[in-house]
């Protein structure tokens, strides 16, 4: 009887021991940017990303999808999404995967600029190829994925039009679309009829002088952190799209001090936007390929882009582009883990990665992660 008491109380043990040892690991990675470093700002090039790895990665030889997570305009906080993925992964929602988040504290819009530094360049030439080399990733893009929240959801949508070949699957929290099409639209090429959202682009169009522009003009570059987040916003983008070293502000506006257009300046941003039409049909094979995740929230600006992705999925559907669009409650920052959650379980079923059960069984799809022999 005392070896059957001894026995259960090992098993017993073990069961807490494998209970209390589920949970996978956020890690803090320092990188020394050398893209960074070509800012004229004060941004520092020494860059922290958190890297998260599933239970199970340290004592295995398994490889694993990828998600790229970036967040939004000066957002510096992981949340709780470290306990939340651990959740999806054990309660067989998500398929063990490693994560990288990107945060910004500093506020960009993660575009190459000559005033901010070279975001685009730090993502695809350094942070890609050094996570490819230092975890066991599955190193192509039919198993990489790239999301994120406001601004980062941006990014998340151009990053791979810019840089075909990386990223297969999208998936975008209220995603900042609207810039910088709100700014440079024309009204005879709208195609939404919502009476609301265009009551919300007469305000935007009224006041885009005067918000994004208008202290621009004079300016320095030096004068660049002194800026309002709109002004800055305004700034970086102009220095990605119309980049001038001969003006002391290093940039061309699409509009002059009176308002009046610069057609040959606008027409590059309108280049530039996803919100034209004319912009998805240039990008229309990169679209094509890959799995669009947008999540729709409450229709409440200027408090969330609900409109603009909303218009998003209209024009790829008038372009015949496949998108998932994913309603969610709340407005711009409410439930974020929970939509975090639901967007990579999306982009993992878009890279065809499907869930392990709770009983940690691999569904067949997960098969085609290969050990590393």
């Amino acid at each position: 009887m005392k070896h059957l008491e001894i026995w259960f109380l090992v098993f017993v043990f073990v069961c807490m021991s494998i209970s209390i040892a589920w949970g996978g690991d956020i890690l803090d990675v320092k990188l020394e940017s050398p893209s960074i470093a070509k800012n004229k700002v004060g941004i520092s090039s020494t860059r922290l990303i958190n890297v998260y790895i599933p239970t199970g990665y340290e004592n295995g030889n398994l490889r694993y999808p990828t998600i790229y997570w970036i967040g939004g305009y000066t957002d510096n906080n992981l949340y709780n999404y470290s306990k939340m993925l651990d959740d999806a992964i054990q309660n067989g929602k998500i398929a063990p995967v490693i994560v990288v988040f990107i945060n910004t504290p500093e506020g960009t819009w993660f575009v190459n600029s000559d005033i901010t530094g070279y975001w685009e360049d730090f993502l695809v030439k350094e942070i890609v190829p050094y996570i490819d080399s230092n975890y066991r990733t599955i190193p192509d893009m039919k198993k990489r994925g790239i999301g994120g929240h406001s601004a980062g959801g941006w990014d998340a949508i151009m990053l791979p039009l810019f840089y075909p070949g990386i990223w297969s699957a999208v998936g975008t929290n209220d995603a900042a679309i609207g810039i910088p099409w709100e700014l440079i639209f024309d009204w005879q090429e709208v195609v939404s009829s919502d009476q609301e959202f265009r009551k919300f682009l007469t305000l935007m169009f009224a006041t885009r002088l005067s918000t994004f522009f208008s202290s621009i003009f004079n300016s320095n570059i030096l004068d660049y952190n002194e800026k309002n987040t709109y002004v800055k916003v305004a700034w970086e983008l102009a220095s990605r799209i119309s980049p001038n070293p001969n003006n002391s502000n290093g940039v061309d506006l699409p509009l002059t001090e009176n308002g009046e257009w610069v057609p040959e300046i606008r027409e590059k941003w309108r280049d530039f936007s996803i919100l034209e039409y004319k912009t998805i049909e240039k990008y229309r094979k990169e679209l094509s390929q890959l799995s669009l995740n947008i999540t729709v929230v409450n229709k409440n600006p200027p408090n969330t882009s609900g409109y603009e992705n909303e218009y998003f999925i209209e024009l790829l559907k008038l372009a015949g582009i496949p998108v998932n669009r994913m309603e969610m409650p709340g407005n711009h920052t409410d439930y974020i883990g929970e939509r975090f959650i639901a967007l990579v379980e999306a982009m993992l079923r878009g890279l065809n990665v499907t869930s392990v059960d709770s009983r940690g069984k691999v569904a067949t799809t997960w098969g085609n992660i290969k050990n590393d022999n």
